[in-house]
């Protein structure tokens, strides 16, 4: 096996914008793969998994206090 990836000719779908990604995707640290025209974009795109991600912070942070 390679990876969490059941198959080395899985073909991936960006999770930013819906377009295929192709075998080997870059990755977002927040949602997984993306295509390559998302990972250069990356820094002025939003990114949903990072909103989530950073909320899930906050909400903990109000939890503890």
């Amino acid at each position: 096996m390679f990876g969490i990836y059941y198959h080395p000719a899985t073909r991936f779908v960006c999770r930013h914008c819906k377009k295929d990604a192709g075998y080997d995707p870059e990755m977002c640290v927040y949602c997984g793969p993306i295509c390559a025209d998302c990972f250069l974009e990356q820094d002025t795109k939003d990114c949903e998994g990072e909103k989530r991600f950073l909320s899930e912070i906050a909400k903990a942070k109000e939890k503890k206090l």
